[in-house]
């Protein structure tokens, strides 16, 4: 009987964590990400809404989450065209 058990938990095991599974990154509030980058949240929200940078994830109650590609992107958006004079957003 302990056989047993143990053949349905190993089942049970593969269906739930299969060998193959790979664990994504959570995606980031807008908060977090002005954080990061060390701008406001107005900022960022200011630039999705002009069309620039990428687009986010919007949920139901429209708060804004960003994956931590869209941040890269951000973060290159903004030393292109942020003010070179007074932040460097991507290290060089």
């Amino acid at each position: 009987q302990g056989e047993l058990i143990s053949d349905k938990l190993n089942l049970l095991r593969f269906e739930q964590y299969p060998p193959d599974a790979t664990k994504g990154l959570r995606q980031f509030t807008l908060a977090e990400i002005a954080e990061y980058l060390g701008v406001t949240q107005n900022h960022i929200k200011k630039l999705h809404l002009e069309g620039k940078g990428p687009i986010p994830a919007t949920t139901p109650s429209g708060r804004r989450t960003y994956t931590a590609d869209q941040m890269l992107e951000l973060r290159q958006y903004l030393d292109k065209h942020g003010r070179a004079d007074f932040k460097r957003y991507v290290p060089h």
